[in-house]
């Protein structure tokens, strides 16, 4: 801590800092998915003079800014202040500070803001490696250009407490906590930009809104977009049981109308005169099937719905397909159609007969619109059956 003169009054009332913006060493950055890449930035390429100058110069921002970066169109409404000197002491940067705007000195004086974040693009060497230290790193940081310098509150400088400002002479309880370089757990890396290279330490430099239960949080772009997917995935899974849950109780609520029919056909089968009317029922079923298709037709075995399907397809032989899947109330209506409009061979043809020796009034040839006189008139079956003659008799026969 050679060479930290802390904190100074400017005549025109603006904080100037003695401060470390950033260091050497392994930094992590936690991704979307959970998992944390360790990067390692040397102290070589920390200390790269073409790296530091970008950082003599730049904006100081009261946290990171969310648009990402100070530039010409936002630096009045973003910048509290600015990067005067910079240099290297040992792995740290040390960088003088003048803090102008009032909101941010006063955060600073109340301690609310403490520590200190840098705002930098850098090139991104994937190879794996291990430090001189001892310690294992993912990939490296190169070609380090820095944007700006946010100050923080406590606790939240990715390179550390030791990242500060020099405030007062009792500064160095800000140092404890820190074991072994071990890092708080860190927002996740940015993504590439257009030109390859990639934000870095800008912690909140992109927000996005995440609503749950029904109140709206800010979170970094990257940390919305996982927990927007894992909510999506999880309301798709979500959906899914609910679909399957539906299916399994309209299968169940079937299987429980089929036992429940079971049970109560068990139930009639043990009631005296449910049983009776059931036999009734039968029998006069098989009666009037047996006048449509003939004695010789058999039904033992069939079910009623299939005896009924017999019946009209005799009648309608092109009834088949809007038989095939209908309902049984739907069969039975058909089957009740067709008895009540089905006539045998034998009755059709003496219908006929009738008709040809009997006309209906208005088609008798000798109608003259005055009753009955000039014509005979059948009264009774036994004149009819003598108008009939042979035919009555070959009728009979037939029917017999």
């Amino acid at each position: 801590m050679a060479g930290l003169r802390g904190v100074r009054l400017h005549p025109a009332g603006f904080l100037l800092i003695d401060a470390r913006p950033t260091r050497a060493g392994i930094f992590r950055y936690r991704r979307a998915d959970g998992t944390v890449r360790a990067e390692y930035r040397s102290p070589e390429e920390v200390a790269r003079a073409d790296s530091l100058t970008t950082l003599r110069g730049a904006s100081v921002t009261d946290l990171h800014p969310k648009e990402g970066r100070v530039s010409p169109q936002n630096v009045s409404a973003l910048e509290v202040g600015s990067v005067i000197d910079v240099r290297m002491d040992g792995a740290f940067v040390v960088a003088e500070l003048v803090v102008k705007r009032h909101d941010a000195i006063e955060a600073i004086r109340q301690k609310k803001r403490v520590e200190l974040s840098c705002g930098y693009h850098c090139d991104y060497d994937a190879t794996p490696g291990v430090t001189p230290e001892g310690e294992r790193f993912d990939g490296a940081q190169r070609n380090i250009r820095y944007n700006h310098l946010a100050i923080l509150p406590p606790g939240t400088a990715r390179g550390g407490s030791d990242c500060t400002m020099r405030l007062d002479a009792q500064d160095a309880v800000l140092d404890a906590g820190l074991v072994d370089g071990e890092l708080p757990p860190l927002s996740p890396p940015p993504e590439p930009d257009s030109d390859g290279r990639r934000r870095a330490d800008q912690g909140d430099d992109t927000m996005a809104k995440i609503v749950l239960g029904g109140v709206s949080f800010e979170a970094p772009e990257q940390t919305a977009q996982a927990v927007t997917a894992a909510l999506t995935e999880n309301k798709q899974r979500l959906d899914s049981a609910t679909s399957e849950l539906d299916r399994a109780k309209a299968r169940a609520d079937a299987l429980q109308a089929d036992l429940d029919k079971e049970k109560q056909l068990r139930t009639d089968a043990t009631d005296p005169a449910k049983l009776r009317g059931l036999i009734e029922a039968r029998v006069q079923l098989e009666r009037t099937a047996l006048g449509v298709l003939g004695t010789e037709f058999k039904c033992d075995g069939l079910s009623d719905r299939e005896i009924e399907e017999k019946v009209v397809l005799y009648v309608h032989k092109d009834a088949q397909a809007k038989l095939d899947g209908a309902s049984d109330d739907y069969v039975r209506a058909r089957f009740d159609s067709v008895i009540e409009t089905y006539k045998p061979e034998s009755e059709r043809k003496l219908d006929d007969a009738r008709k040809k020796i009997d006309p209906p009034k208005g088609e008798r040839s000798d109608d003259k619109g005055d009753g009955d006189a000039g014509r005979s008139v059948i009264r009774t079956d036994g004149d009819f059956r003598k108008r009939l003659g042979t035919a009555w008799r070959d009728d009979l026969s037939a029917k017999a």
